[in-house]
């Protein structure tokens, strides 16, 4: 049987109708990320479409002998873009692979406005906390940081921008946004997300000079953006917040938070739907169960008057938008995502 996530209603509707065999579960590791690819490569494609180049690296080093029956490919995500042109300047990349990157409707609105949205989206949820008023630090103002330093600021935060290129941090300024190196900013930044593509972007001295509560995340594709390794070594003890925050304590009292909050920071990194990479329930019309139920307006006679109903029911979903705990039933069993199991796989909605 095919693994299909129940998170993807999209993808489910794909497999049944045409038959695609899908590899996808929430919350994936690692080993479990490269048994998603090799199980891909096991149905020996024609064409890839990667988002990264994983499928591509695997493809060129341990599943060689796929390699023959490939006739092309394409590449979502700027990461990929730069590791296949390293592999085609090495000589090594042994075929044609679109950039699909490098198209004007992708860079422009799906890194901008997609990865700008779904990056804020993923704090705000994994943290619960209010950007008015907080200082926000985008690392990197190529178009991700540019739709996430414009979303920041539209809901009342103060933007500062870390960029080296001097013309993109120009037009940070032109867009409104304080410029500074990230050695300052790290003074006074209470929000951090790294979107730059390089390594140790957030490093070790900047931990050193952060506040007392300062978040961390990361929307680039891979977790090296982060030294995460040296926040570890500096820390005295880490512990989980909440379900996508872990707090750090270092020697001197103060608290760093580093929020899962984007792609890289999934065992499995790379660009997905918001409530899907986000490791939350994807929100879908239907009827849904509120952990806490919120007590009705009722008639004399104790039941709920048919006037109310409509709006009761809108309540009831917009709450889930709201930020309360709500289960929808998946389309097709019927059955609620906690009672899914791990993974939230469920093996009757598997093709």
């Amino acid at each position: 049987s095919n693994p299909l996530s129940t998170q993807d209603p999209i993808a489910a509707a794909l497999a049944v109708v045409y038959d695609i065999p899908t590899f996808a579960i929430k919350g994936e590791d690692s080993d479990t990320y490269y048994s998603h690819l090799n199980a891909v490569l096991d149905e020996n494609p024609h064409m890839t479409m990667d988002d990264g180049a994983d499928l591509v690296a695997t493809l060129h080093t341990t599943r060689r002998q796929v390699l023959e029956g490939i006739i092309g490919g394409t590449e979502e995500t700027t990461t990929g873009v730069i590791r296949l042109r390293s592999m085609h300047a090495a000589g090594k990349l042994e075929y044609p692979i679109v950039a699909v990157n490098e198209a004007d409707t992708k860079h422009m609105f799906d890194n901008r406005y997609g990865t700008g949205q779904s990056s804020l989206d993923g704090i705000i949820r994994a943290t619960n906390m209010l950007i008015t008023g907080k200082t926000v630090v985008t690392v990197g103002y190529g178009w991700c940081g540019k739709g996430f330093s414009m979303r920041a600021k539209g809901m009342g935060a103060h933007t500062i921008v870390c960029e080296v290129d001097p013309v993109r941090a120009l037009e940070a300024v032109m867009d409104g946004h304080q410029v500074m190196s990230m050695n300052d900013a790290s003074k006074v930044g209470d929000i951090f997300l790294t979107v730059t593509g390089g390594m140790k972007a957030i490093d070790k001295h900047h931990f050193e000079s952060m506040k007392d509560g300062a978040v961390v995340a990361n929307s680039g594709h891979f977790n090296v953006e982060i030294n995460i390794e040296a926040l570890e070594e500096m820390s005295e003890t880490k512990r989980s917040v909440r379900e996508f925050v872990e707090e750090y304590a270092l020697e001197d009292g103060r608290k760093i938070f580093l929020a899962r909050a984007g792609p890289a920071h999934q065992p499995r990194s790379g660009r997905r739907p918001p409530a899907q990479r986000d490791g939350h329930e994807l929100r879908q019309p239907g009827p849904c169960w509120r952990v806490h139920r919120r007590k009705s307006r009722k008639t004399r006679t104790g039941g709920l008057h048919p006037a109310h109903r409509s709006r009761y029911r809108h309540r009831e979903h917009q709450a889930g938008c709201n930020g309360h705990v709500v289960r929808y039933p998946h389309r097709r069993t019927g059955q609620v995502p906690e009672q899914l199991g791990d993974g939230h796989l469920n093996p009757a909605s598997t093709c």
